[in-house]
């Protein structure tokens, strides 16, 4: 796999920025970003509605940060750190669909100018209050990548509705689970082996401007990027994964993946084995 920070130069210097203090709207400034946490309640698909959290970034112009998996290019995906919070059981955190970007040293998965994480909360105590602290790890690059790393807290006050707007806007930018996936929502149609290749089929919603595949193998292993090689026009794209470029796949059958389909903010997701 390409090594972390692959694209910084060798006379780069890395800056590790530690918030000591937020602002009063909850931002901190960062090195070319600056970062919040948010809370509020948000209506889910089961039409309950449930205290979330949102960690939300914004970036610089020219400047961007990783998906969970960052790409070819290398990078920092984000890490989340919560066992300072108070009162809290659990914590997930929630990945809207990246997008592809072309770099001299591979192409990376990210996000460009601001992206918001939703989190589910699950409290210990229903009945008592819930305080929210989180270690905040990630990569801001243009050129070089700089590595930040920020300590955000934060009394969950569930009534604040502009933050409940903003976090159910990201949230249903998440790639939506296969068996909850509508006739709108990117399809998967198949999966199969060609030689030292794997390749998979599609089906997005008529008039996807640059429908996407990145694809994760659910034990860590690398897995390259996924390039289109076919596109029917009625919305049918096929994708190709040269395996031979990751050591983790000389024997490739089997291994579980997750697929995350992506266009024009609609996205499904599905894991599939590899036959």
């Amino acid at each position: 796999m390409p090594g972390i920070l692959a694209h910084m130069t060798a006379a780069a210097t890395l800056v590790v920025l530690v918030a000591q203090a937020q602002a009063a709207d909850g931002w901190v400034n960062g090195n070319n970003s600056r970062i919040r946490l948010i809370a509020a309640p948000v209506k889910g698909a089961d039409g309950a509605t449930h205290l979330m959290a949102g960690v939300e970034i914004e970036m610089q112009p020219g400047w961007k940060t990783y998906w969970r998996s960052p790409g070819e290019a290398g990078g920092v995906p984000p890490e989340f750190d919560w066992k300072k919070s108070t009162n809290l059981s659990a914590a997930t955190v929630l990945f809207p669909a990246p997008s592809r970007f072309a770099d001299p040293a591979g192409d990376s998965i990210g996000y460009k100018h601001s992206v918001l994480f939703p989190v589910t909360l699950v409290a210990a105590d229903a009945s008592k209050p819930l305080a929210l602290s989180v270690l905040v790890n990630f990569g801001v690059c243009a050129r070089i990548c700089i590595p930040e790393e920020h300590e955000l807290a934060l009394a969950a006050d569930p009534a604040d509705a502009a933050n409940a707007d903003r976090i159910g806007r990201a949230l249903a930018l998440v790639p939506v689970p296969a068996a909850a996936a509508g006739k709108d929502t990117p399809q998967f149609a198949g999966l199969k082996r060609d030689g030292a290749s794997l390749v998979i089929d599609t089906q997005f919603p008529p008039g996807t401007s640059d429908p996407q595949v990145f694809a994760e193998a659910l034990d860590s292993s690398y897995v390259p990027m996924a390039n289109r090689i076919a596109d029917t026009g009625d919305g049918h794209s096929r994708f190709r994964i040269d395996l031979s470029k990751s050591d983790d796949f000389k024997s490739p059958a089997g291994k579980m993946l997750r697929l995350t389909l992506a266009g024009d903010d609609i996205a499904g997701e599905v894991t599939a084995a590899i036959p």
